[in-house]
Formats: structure tokens, C-alpha cells, sequence
């Protein structure tokens, strides 16, 4: 099957990588370079009309994960060849990433796509600028969804080498750096705080019992009742401002899951904190492996371009007439020669 599709294969057109079988991306996604809109406007032009050509019996949906909610420049010139446009935030909530049930609805209907139109239909992928990050994760949710394993080390090679260059924003790479909180974080278990919560008001409200209690005993119990009423106004306010400081750590601990489009009730506090931990343990080991490896590289090229520059200079003619090499010659024999004759005598 695979040889029968490299004869039918069909280059895609200047403009488009991709992906798997009819699934394209746009190439200027993977550029921090904004096109002049003249150019930008030929540049779709060009393409949608060579996808014509080529897949004549072909209908197009394309993906746009898109700045804003204005209809972008991008729709309006698909719109004009009949390709359907599909719009998608190309971020939630400032964060390079999609709800889980937008995820799951774009994959959902790339899939029906791709399976209406005798398998001929065509998928074409497009982020404005700055949504690469979230378009790289939707390639690889794609791929995993379409169980096209083999594929994934591809599409990331695709998005490592067509991607801005990390040098260019080093800072993305040190993420890490601004959550030094998090593993302490990911230790902290709301059930117990709850708990405790509970545990202090139910003292607060003892404290009121025995207050009551203090005030009918009469003079007998006066100088106890006045300690005992001033250490509960104290201990109110500090419980009241516990209260609020509880409720706080709460919506800000549901904010954490809904930022990342989880529903607080199915995914905790805790279940949060302790992916990002093992997530950025997993990353910064991976990023150290990588920085070896392109070191490595780096020292193994340069020992290949010394050993290519000797060999180049040991066999020019220069060289082999230089009185430097004359001398070395005559000094090498000489030193044989004598050791011969000592192996003799």
C-alpha cells in the first residue's frame, strides 16, 4: 500500500507542508515575519488556486485560529474560492491553548471532513501570527487522534525546524523560572485546609457557647468573663479574616483548573499542581538533553571540519613541497635508520 501511494503521491503546493494524507499547513505560520498585506493576499491567492488544480474533485475546509473576533483577511479570501472557513481563539484566556471541548470539536469534524467526498476531501490548516505554539498542539492532538503514531516524530521535526527559532525568544525556554511555588504548591491538599477551616470555626463557636455561659454565671465569674469576651473579639476578626482568605485560595484554586479548560469539580486543585510539577520536571530534563546533544553535535563537527582542513592541507602541493615536511621526513628516516643499525649490531 505504501508503494502504490508513492506513485500516486501528489506534491503539495509551494506554500503548504504536510502532514499526513490530504492535511496541509500554511508555511507562514511558522514565521515571526508579517507579509506585506499585497503579498500576503498573492500568496493565498497562489496557493488556492494550485490546490484547485490539483484536487479538482476536491472540496476544502480550512482551520483558522484567529486573533480577535473580527472575520480575518484570511476568511475573506477563502470565501472568494468557495473553501469553508472554520474560526477557532487562537488562545484562552492569554494562554497558547484551546478548552478541551473546542479540541474535541475540531477534531470531530476534521474527521467527518475527511471521511465525506469519496476520502477526497481536503484539510488545510492556518494560525494568525503568534499562534504557532497552539497550532503545533493541535497537529500533534490530531495525529494522536487519528492514531497516526507514525507520523508524530514528523510533524514535530516539521514544527522544530519551521518554527521561530528559540534564540529569538530565549525566555520561552525558562518558563519554569516563574513558577519557583509550584512543587510547594503541589503538597498543599484543600480537603485538609477544609478541615481545618471547619476545626476553627467550630472552636469560634465554643468560645461564643462558654461566653453565654460566662454572662449568666453572674459577678462570680466576672473577671474570666471580661479575658474571655476580649480574646473572642480577637479571635473573630482573625477567623472572620481567615474566612475570607479561604474563600480566596478557593476561586483562585478553581481559576487554575478552568484556565486550563478543566471543570473544577473533575479535575482539583491538586491534580493541576501535580501535572504542571512532573510536566516542568519532564520539560527542563528534555531541554537539558537537548543542549548536550546540540553540544555534542557541535564538538563533532568541529573535529570533522579539523580532520577535512588537515587532510585538505596534507595534500596540497604547497605541503608536499613545504621545508617544514622535508625536515620531518629526513628526521623520521634518520631516527629509523638508527635503530635498525642497533637491531643489527
Amino acid at each position: 500500500m505504501s508503494l502504490l501511494s508513492r506513485f500516486f503521491y501528489k506534491r503539495p503546493p509551494d506554500g503548504l507542508l504536510e502532514l499526513s494524507d490530504r492535511v496541509y499547513v500554511f508555511d507562514s505560520c511558522f514565521t515571526t515575519e508579517v507579509l506585506p498585506e499585497d503579498i500576503y493576499q498573492l500568496y493565498l491567492h497562489e496557493i488556492i488556486n494550485e490546490l484547485n488544480e490539483e484536487f479538482p474533485e476536491s472540496s476544502f475546509l480550512a482551520f483558522n485560529f484567529r486573533e480577535g473576533e473580527k472575520k480575518s483577511q484570511f476568511a475573506k479570501i477563502l470565501c472568494e474560492y468557495d473553501v469553508t472557513v472554520m474560526d477557532y481563539p487562537r488562545q484562552y484566556e492569554g494562554c497558547p491553548l484551546l478548552p478541551l471541548s473546542l479540541v474535541h470539536h475540531f477534531l470531530r469534524v476534521s474527521e467527518s471532513w475527511l471521511s465525506l467526498g469519496n476520502c477526497q476531501n481536503v484539510v488545510l490548516l492556518h494560525c494568525e501570527r503568534g499562534g504557532w505554539p497552539l497550532l503545533a498542539f493541535v497537529l500533534a492532538s490530531f495525529l494522536v487522534f487519528r492514531k497516526l503514531h507514525s507520523s508524530e516524530r514528523k510533524t514535530l521535526e516539521m514544527v522544530y525546524r519551521e518554527g521561530p527559532r528559540v534564540e529569538n525568544k530565549p525566555d520561552l525556554l525558562d518558563f519554569s523560572k516563574d513558577l519557583i511555588h509550584l512543587e510547594p504548591a503541589s503538597k498543599i491538599q484543600l480537603k485538609t485546609l477544609a478541615e481545618e477551616m471547619q476545626a476553627v470555626s467550630k472552636g469560634l463557636e465554643k468560645v461564643e457557647q462558654e461566653l453565654t455561659a460566662a454572662e449568666n454565671d453572674g459577678a462570680v465569674s466576672s473577671g474570666f468573663r471580661k479575658v474571655l469576651k476580649s480574646f473572642h473579639h480577637t479571635a473573630e476578626a482573625e477567623v472572620r479574616s481567615l474566612i475570607n482568605l479561604y474563600s480566596e485560595v478557593g476561586r483562585n484554586a478553581d481559576s487554575l483548573s478552568q484556565y486550563f479548560g478543566e471543570d473544577p469539580a473533575r479535575c482539583p486543585f491538586e491534580q493541576v499542581t501535580q501535572t504542571l510539577v512532573v510536566f516542568t520536571k519532564m520539560f527542563n530534563k528534555a531541554h537539558n538533553e537537548n543542549e548536550q546533544l546540540a553540544e555534542a553535535e557541535k564538538k563533532k563537527l568541529e573535529k570533522e571540519a579539523l580532520k577535512e582542513q588537515a587532510a585538505a592541507a596534507a595534500n596540497s602541493p604547497a605541503w608536499k613541497e613545504s621545508p617544514v615536511r622535508k625536515e620531518g621526513i629526513d628526521a623520521l628516516r634518520a631516527k629509523i635508520n638508527s635503530r635498525n643499525q642497533k637491531q643489527a649490531s
